[in-house]
Order: structure tokens, then sequence, then C-alpha cells
């Protein structure tokens, strides 16, 4: 993952995000409220493996991402339309089943609060058959924003696999 790609995900997430979001000084978190925020988004994570791992599209997209929402990856950026996003994760689903997969479990995560209306989750992901045995692995790299339904996903940004972004406070 690139500086460039972490730049142009931040740029959308201010883009999309509140005016305090946009605001250029943003006041100090304290530990307590960076751990919530780290809980939470670890939480909107693990919701959508789950709900990705139920084969639900319109559950994945209405759930977990914010709208509009934005996909980075080896071709560039696309803004996802709610719609267009539901039949893709559709067409990625039958893909995977289609192929002997189960479910997703992600695992290293990785989650970096930015301020209180932003944070990034980064990880590991392996894929899993019915037998249990490993079907694939991947990473992939989300940013989040607080929105009035919690916490959601702004920016979704496939890497190669094993490449996991970190913070340092």
């Amino acid at each position: 993952m690139t500086i460039r790609s972490i730049g142009i995900a931040l740029l959308i997430l201010l883009a999309t995000g509140s005016a305090p979001a946009r605001a250029q000084h943003t006041e100090k978190l304290s530990e307590a409220e960076i751990a919530k925020i780290t809980a939470e988004v670890t939480d909107g994570v693990v919701t959508y493996g789950r709900v990705f791992s139920e084969r639900n599209p319109k559950g994945v997209v209405e759930g977990s991402f914010n709208q509009p929402s934005f996909s980075i990856g080896a071709s560039g950026v696309a803004m996802n339309a709610p719609d267009k996003q539901i039949a893709q994760f559709e067409t990625t689903m039958k893909r995977l089943a289609d192929s002997g997969w189960e479910k997703s479990v992600f695992s290293k995560m990785s989650v970096c609060v930015l301020n209180a209306n932003a944070a990034f989750a980064s990880g590991l992901f392996t894929r899993y058959r019915k037998d249990g045995s490993e079907h694939s692995r991947g990473s992939e790299t989300f940013i989040f924003t607080r929105s009035k339904n919690g916490w959601r996903i702004v920016s979704t940004i496939g890497h190669d696999a094993f490449k996991t972004v970190t913070c340092s406070y």
C-alpha cells in the first residue's frame, strides 16, 4: 500500500465527512476514547465479515457502508452506487461460493484512530471451505467515518495479500 493510496482515501474521507471532520485542528482524544473507537471500528469489520460470509450483499452495503463510498484498487478510484455495489457483492459471493468458499475471517487487524470521526482498519483475511480447509488469503484496508448510524466504511482499499497498514500514536 502506498502513501499515495492512503492520501487519496483520506482526501475522500475528508471530502465526504462532516464539517468537524474537515476542521484543521482536532482535539486530542483520551486513551479511553481511542479504545472505545477502536472497539467500535473493530466490531464494524467483524460485522462486515460476518454479513459477507452470510452471503447477504444488501446487508453488507446497507449495514456497513457510508454512502457515497469509494473503492481504491489497482485500476484507480471508483465511486460506489449502492445498487451497483450490491450487484458487485452478489457476483463476488457467487464466484467464491462456486469455488467452494464457506466463510471469511479477519485476523491481524490493526485499527488507527485518526480523530473522533475518522479511523482506518487494516488486516489479513482467510477464506475457508466447508470442511475447514483454507480457500485463500488476502488483505484489505477500510477507511471508516462516524455517521448517524455508527461507524461506517467510506472506502475499501484492496492491496497485495499479507500487506497491512499500521499506526503509531
